[in-house]
Order: structure tokens, then sequence, then C-alpha cells
């Protein structure tokens, strides 16, 4: 599994495929990165939306409403159309 960059996920699938049954850990494992650089951070999350794009093409396409600062923005916008959007949806989650 060395050629793949999630290898983890690979090692996932197999095992369903396998016939074992694949489950989420009920704790978070807290893993704190330090990037230095802002090309680093972008690196990374490219990666990642790589991966979650070959493998998870349903949550790729809504991903983008997640972007904390997609909403950031929409809430401070004189657009008034983006504002009521996003109050709107803040109300769904609350």
């Amino acid at each position: 599994m060395r050629n793949y960059l999630a290898e983890d996920l690979v090692a996932g699938e197999m095992m369903k495929e396998a016939g074992y049954v694949v489950k989420v850990a009920p704790a978070l494992l807290r893993q704190t990165t330090i990037m230095r650089q802002f090309k680093a951070y972008w690196n990374r999350h490219v990666r990642w939306a790589r991966l979650r794009k070959c493998h998870y093409l349903h949550a790729y396409l809504f991903e983008p409403l997640f972007f904390e600062t997609l909403w950031c923005f929409c809430l401070r916008s004189r657009n008034r159309a983006f504002s009521k959007f996003a109050r709107w949806l803040v109300c769904l989650f609350k």
C-alpha cells in the first residue's frame, strides 16, 4: 500500500471488501499540525480535497458549504441575498 496517498482509506476499503465491518471510532483523535507557510497549508488542503473528490464525490460537491470563511463573508456581505441565505442556513443548524 505504499503507493497510495491515503493508505488508511485504502486499507479500510480492502477490509470492507473482505467482509469485515468498518466502524468509525467513538472518540476523536486530536491532531495538531503546525503550518508555518501558506503554501504548506494550501498543499495539505488541496491533497485532502483530491482524496475526497476521488473517493467521496457526493461529499466533495457539498464541501464548500462547510467553509467557515464563506459564511463569514456571506453574513457580513452587503448583498442582501447572500446575507439572508447565510442567516437562513445558520438557523437550520441551531
